[in-house]
């Protein structure tokens, strides 16, 4: 899978807010998606981005991989940095429903210290990037 931490302007991130059937509320998150086979996980950051969120990267950087839960799975996380943004359109899945939220990164390390981001995937990218 990947998650990426997308700057829509210098000091502000990019998160989306999507209900999660499993916990059952809306979460803040990372874009994130799995790659299709075959896919590598560039491609499937660039396309997760843009389905997501409706935003092209002019630049992405691979910053880390990770483990997301190894006492259950070996699925590895890969989290991308885009930056140099151009908006486009959503292109999102027939069930999906995501609002797109731009909030200065101290913004959301604050949220995720106040317990307002509870999604591993975002927490460790904020942990990256703070």
């Amino acid at each position: 899978a990947v998650s990426i931490i997308a700057w829509s302007k210098p000091g502000e991130i990019v998160l989306i807010r999507q209900y999660r059937y499993a916990t059952g509320e809306e979460l803040l998150e990372l874009p994130a998606g799995t790659m299709e086979k075959g896919e590598d996980p560039i491609t499937t950051a660039q396309r997760e981005l843009e389905e997501e969120t409706g935003y092209r990267a002019g630049r992405m950087k691979h910053r880390a991989t990770y483990y997301t839960t190894p006492g259950f799975t070996n699925e590895l996380m890969h989290l991308y940095e885009a930056s140099d943004l151009k908006t486009g359109k959503q292109r999102l899945e027939e069930d999906e429903v995501i609002e797109i939220v731009r909030t200065p990164l101290d913004e959301a390390i604050q949220m995720a210290h106040n317990g307002k981001i509870k999604d591993a995937k975002t927490l460790v990218g904020l942990l990256l990037f703070k």
